[in-house]
């Protein structure tokens, strides 16, 4: 497995997380009293809270005109930091920054985020977005597109969540003839989330154990 994302890109991201953590965002009076910039609510509770989840979805359906001994993506880890505001009682707007990382490589993106709010501690997301680039990735092709819903339960999420990325790669058939396929790789996963502040301790600590195995299990992305 490659983890080029948890080994060069996770120091960067544990900075930001403390740092968001630590020193906060100014605010007034009547939220004063929450405890951490990421404990979310409506409208009437806060006014705005950060958003951080880290999430594993199982494949659960692949789809592609690419052969299929090309996929090895049975899992999807998830990294999401952002901002959301509530701008009525029932509804909340913002955005995130993406990371993922899967069987064969990682990427990262952004996305739009529409929060339903139901009740304080249950609420509905939808989330749009757009992969930028990849990390440590092979043949895929981006821009490309990433969705997500999720059911939002205090502190964790039942997600489901698309992802629809151009590939283009070579392939050897019977005859030992080399050709060039192409096509959108569109993988659904299905999966729990963990948010606010267990999703922020969930982030720091995949940001140590993932190296941690990467040293241990796979020799060839050593970094000493």
């Amino acid at each position: 497995m490659r983890y080029f994302f948890a080994r060069r890109l996770s120091p960067v991201i544990a900075i930001i997380f403390w740092a968001i953590q630590v020193i906060g965002i100014p605010t007034g009076k009547a939220e004063s009293s929450r405890k951490s910039w990421f404990e979310a609510g409506p409208k009437s509770q806060y006014g705005f809270f950060l958003l951080s989840e880290f999430g594993y979805l199982p494949r659960i359906a692949l789809n592609s005109k690419l052969p299929e001994s090309y996929y090895d993506k049975s899992f999807l880890f998830t990294w999401e930091l952002g901002l959301m505001l509530n701008v009525s009682e029932k509804n909340a707007l913002g955005f995130s920054l993406y990371a993922a990382a899967d069987d064969e490589g990682s990427r990262y993106g952004a996305k739009a985020r529409f929060r339903r709010w139901f009740s304080h501690g249950f609420s509905l997301d939808f989330a749009p977005g757009i992969l930028l680039d990849e990390i440590d990735s092979h043949n895929e092709k981006y821009p490309g597109f990433t969705g997500q819903m999720g059911l939002n339960l205090n502190w964790l999420t039942l997600a489901t969540q698309l992802e629809i990325i151009p590939v283009e790669t070579y392939f050897t058939n019977e005859l030992g003839d080399l050709y060039k396929a192409r096509g959108n790789e569109v993988a659904w996963y299905v999966g729990l989330k963990l948010n606010s502040d267990p999703g922020f301790l969930g982030c720091l600590a995949s940001i140590i154990v993932v190296p941690m195995l990467v040293y241990v299990f796979d020799p060839d992305d050593r970094v000493f």
